[in-house]
């Protein structure tokens, strides 16, 4: 996972908290009883189709199998040096459509987990982000 300093942490949650617009979330490594078990697409009439997974999963509270369908809803880029060698405060960054609306999504190593936050797309480019 990509490392950000101390200091950068302290700007993201001072930047973060100051901008309540902002739609919040996490990433965590997936549960001992997740696996991917397909994956394909579904003809949906447009250029590429949907991509859709899906996942093994035992619950956790009556221990059967069950199978959940998830679709892509889009794709990260890890993040980049910029031309001086700095590293950015996030490890990865890309495009997501959430509910009609496209947004600018980015992801924060914090150690046991990756912070997610979206922006409208063109509310804020990446230097503004913190």
């Amino acid at each position: 996972m990509h490392e950000i300093s101390e200091e950068d942490k302290a700007k993201m949650d001072n930047a973060l908290s100051e901008n309540d617009e902002s739609v919040k979330g996490s990433l965590n490594n997936p549960l001992d009883t997740q696996i991917l078990k397909l994956q394909g697409k579904i003809k949906d009439g447009s250029e590429y189709g949907k991509r859709i997974i899906v996942l093994e999963e035992v619950s956790q509270s009556t221990g059967k199998t069950f199978y959940s369908l998830y679709e892509k809803k889009g794709v990260f880029f890890p993040a980049k040096e910029n031309a001086n060698g700095d590293k950015p405060r996030y490890a990865f960054s890309g495009n997501y459509n959430l509910d009609g609306k496209d947004k600018v999504i980015y992801a924060y190593n914090n150690e046991n987990y990756y912070g997610l936050v979206l922006h409208d797309k063109e509310e804020k480019s990446e230097e503004q982000v913190l």
